[in-house]
């Protein structure tokens, strides 16, 4: 009997002790909650601060690839247009003679009847010479490569290529050239021959000849497409 009433007095101590304990446990689980929120809500912030600057940093990147692109651009542009200006105005620091400059081949599509493949050139004439004066004559020009296995050409004053003939030029300081012209579609270009006697009055200058690779020459749609974004 002694024994049961000892057990009741120690249980009720214990179950008073533990009741007692509750109020501050409770308080101390709280405050743990709140610091924890305290600090998901710090990291939350932190990733998605470093996200927004991983995203951003990115669209830097790109601009500044895209900066790079058209840096590069502007400055090829600028070195032709330096190159050009310089054999027009200052002569004596290049050799002596006739020049084709800047030539261009662009594709412009097929022909109606589905056969034919138009393109266009566009080049400029200059005169590399220190006395100044106006020059004249002839250009000849001939498309040169192959079609079912053949070495074939096409020449000026042929249907396709300047059907009226050589191109006739006479200039001071240069001459702009853009004309257009038609190739078989079953003709695979390799060059591009140039060919003219160059006269000062009534002097012969020059026995002129220039072979241009096709592929050197020949623009890309991608090509085509910066220079009019260039041009605009």
């Amino acid at each position: 009997m002694i024994c049961l009433v000892v057990g009741l007095i120690i249980g009720a101590l214990l179950h008073h002790g533990f009741q007692g304990n509750l109020p501050h446990q409770l308080e101390k689980a709280r405050a743990t909650q709140t610091l924890l929120n305290r600090e998901n809500a710090r990291l939350t912030t932190h990733n998605a601060t470093l996200e927004a600057q991983l995203l951003l940093s990115h669209e830097e990147l790109s601009q500044a690839l895209a900066r790079e692109k058209t840096l590069r651009a502007e400055l090829h542009k600028a070195g032709e247009t330096v190159a050009f200006y310089k054999n027009v105005m200052a002569p004596e620091q290049v050799a002596d003679g006739f020049v084709i400059d800047g030539l261009h081949i662009i594709p412009a599509g097929r022909t109606s009847d589905d056969e034919h493949r138009q393109f266009q050139a566009e080049f400029v004439l200059l005169q590399q010479i220190n006395r100044r004066a106006v020059i004249k004559g002839f250009l000849n020009m001939c498309v040169v490569g192959q079609r079912e296995g053949q070495t074939h050409s096409v020449c000026a004053g042929s249907p396709s290529l300047l059907p009226d003939g050589p191109l006739k030029y006479r200039f001071k300081f240069f001459q702009a050239v853009s004309f257009e012209f038609v190739l078989p579609a079953s003709f695979t270009p390799e060059h591009i021959d140039f060919v003219s006697d160059v006269y000062q009055y009534t002097t012969k200058r020059q026995d002129f000849f220039w072979q241009a690779d096709w592929q050197s020459v020949l623009q890309t749609p991608d090509d085509v497409a910066s220079e009019h974004a260039e041009g605009h």
